[in-house]
């Protein structure tokens, strides 16, 4: 069973003065095209029409989610070549699903975050660079009619010498539930953008400092960022080890120049 045609129209151009190079691209246009042809795809099949909420500053958010059928898993392992029974005509009459799938579902958010306003120009150049899918322990299998939702959020936008690099961090839930999460990025080949546009966000990076005497804990406590929590100790004691937990964000003056962290 085949799906609707789905076209994906391109512009171009005739400029006989330019001999070298007759024809060109329309840049804009192709774009567009290319913004309206993956939101066609990725609905063709679907109940209902999937609109996704446009990414237009670092840190934005896109939310999915997919409820898995027989189908979805039969067509995973077609591609894939997962031959397990389980995955076909399992024993109990449950249908399993391959760990792998999380990250399928999470599929239609990732390539809505080259559709953005943020990322801008160049999603017709866009190659898949890397996905490490990390899932946490315990977690039970995959079945049919479970939900698996999605969060994609924008970590970074910054020029390599290959093009602009997209890194994303996907939460991945189970009916509700932490499953695991996914580090992507995306790279638009030969394409960049201004050094003043890219950005990268560093979560929840852990930096553990040394106490060894009374000093070091009084020029702690004398900063005006530091505070003790409702319920903590009084007082750091010397020779305490303390953990920080930062989130930082960087803005760039040139390719490898930082205006501002």
């Amino acid at each position: 069973m085949h799906g609707p045609i789905i076209a994906l129209p391109m512009v171009f151009t005739y400029n006989p003065s330019q001999v070298t190079a007759l024809i060109h691209g329309s840049k804009q246009a192709d774009d567009d095209a290319v913004r309206r042809f993956y939101t066609d795809v990725w609905t063709a099949s679907a109940d209902k029409p999937t609109t996704f909420q446009d990414m237009k500053r670092p840190g934005d958010t896109v939310y999915d989610e997919i409820t898995i059928t027989a189908s979805h898993i039969r067509g995973f392992c077609e591609i894939t070549g997962h031959s397990s029974r389980q995955y076909v005509h399992p024993d109990d009459g449950k249908l399993v699903a391959p760990m792998e799938f999380l990250g399928t579902a999470a599929m239609r958010s990732i390539l809505a975050s080259f559709q953005s306003t943020i990322f801008g120009p160049g999603a017709a150049h866009v190659v898949h660079h890397s996905n490490r899918l990390e899932v946490a322990d315990g977690v039970p299998t995959l079945h049919v009619g479970d939900t698996i939702s999605s969060a994609v959020r924008i970590d970074g936008l910054e020029n390599t010498a290959a093009g602009k690099n997209l890194s994303l961090t996907t939460m991945l839930r189970r009916n509700g539930q932490l499953v695991g999460s996914m580090k992507s990025a995306l790279v638009s080949r030969s394409h960049h953008m201004e050094a003043s546009n890219a950005f990268a966000i560093d979560r929840e990076h852990k930096v553990t400092i040394a106490l060894p005497s009374a000093v070091d804990v009084t020029v702690l406590e004398s900063r005006e960022w530091f505070a003790y929590r409702e319920g903590a100790p009084s007082r750091i004691e010397p020779g305490t080890e303390v953990e920080f937990c930062l989130d930082s964000e960087y803005r760039f003056a040139s390719d490898d120049l930082y205006s501002s962290v």
